[in-house]
């Protein structure tokens, strides 16, 4: 497995998409479909509780320029740690985490067809 990217940090209260400025619009930089989950738990049985870390890790089925990539004979995987919650709030029927870093979100490349399979 070779890391595609260099480490990114992520600003607080990362919202599931990393864009980047230009001339005043937002880009998407990449799509993303996995799983997420707490680590460590400090308040157990409780989504977001304040302490508890974030990770994050999945395929990337798209991502745009500024990088360069080969979907034909790679596949790319990511891997969001360093993030822990900071805030919880309750409305209604929503909780609304936010989370302090830094974090890091890592890209990884792999051949198809002799590398790992998405992890």
């Amino acid at each position: 497995m070779r890391r595609f990217a260099t480490t990114l940090l992520l600003a607080a209260g990362f919202a599931g998409s990393l864009a980047i400025p230009t001339a005043g619009a937002q880009q998407v930089l990449m799509d993303y479909i996995g799983f997420d989950y707490e680590s460590p738990i400090v308040v157990p049985n409780t989504l977001g509780g304040v302490g508890n870390g974030y990770v994050g890790v999945g395929e990337v089925p798209l991502i745009n320029a500024p990088l360069v990539v080969d979907y034909t004979i790679n596949q790319y995987t990511y891997h969001i740690t360093g993030l822990t919650s900071s805030l919880r709030t309750v409305n209604g029927d929503f909780v609304v985490v936010e989370y302090s870093g830094p974090g890091t979100l890592t890209i990884y490349e792999d051949s198809k067809t002799s590398g790992t399979l998405f992890d």
